[in-house]
């Protein structure tokens, strides 16, 4: 019967992920209602806290989010990392920012792992040990497989040789400081 409740919860999980695989839907929705910085300011951390929520750039665009940026607020600062940071980032940063829960972290991980893949999809170990802030490589694969079950990535563990195999992931939200060379790399692929 566990079983059973478990497998009908993951396909629930999936076929959320069909239509929303970002997670942010309930989020843009929520926005609309949203009357001041220090509101939206609220809504960010909410929309952290949520391992489910995967991308907050929509939220960032938002004119009461730009506020906070303007005004260099520490949610501002905290939303960004999310969107465009790892955890070495966000570790670096820590002490300036406001703290986080266990699932902010966990979905800070799934994101340094999804940032990490796109430089090799072959990830050790070692490295994401590192960077990931982490000591225990049993913790660290309960953090890939609840990755590869949440939908954040697909890939292979290969634990006799301290590794995973990346084989896809969600995209991430694109830091506008990346969008003049993602524009070159493009011009650089299509001439």
């Amino acid at each position: 019967e566990r079983e059973r409740a478990r497998r009908d919860e993951h396909e629930r999980r999936r076929m959320s992920l069909a239509n929303d695989e970002s997670g942010i839907e309930p989020y843009v929705l929520l926005e609309k209602n949203v009357a001041s910085a220090s509101a939206m300011g609220g809504l960010l951390s909410r929309a952290i806290d949520d391992v489910h929520c995967l991308v907050l750039g929509e939220l960032l665009d938002h004119p009461h989010a730009r506020e906070l940026e303007a005004c260099d607020a520490p949610e501002w600062r905290l939303a960004a990392l999310f969107a465009f940071g790892t955890m070495s980032e966000y570790r670096e940063k820590s002490s300036h920012l406001p703290p986080v829960s266990e699932n902010a972290v966990k979905k800070l991980r799934w994101l340094t792992v999804v940032s990490l893949s796109i430089e090799t999809r072959m990830l050790s170990y070692e490295r994401l040990l590192r960077e990931l802030g982490m000591d225990d490589v049993r913790a660290l694969e309960d953090l890939l497989i609840a990755g590869i079950y949440e939908g954040v990535f697909r890939g292979k563990l290969d634990q006799k040789n301290a590794r995973i195999e990346i084989v896809d992931t969600i995209g991430r939200d694109l830091a506008p400081s990346s969008l003049p060379v993602l524009i070159d790399d493009v011009r650089a692929w299509h001439a």
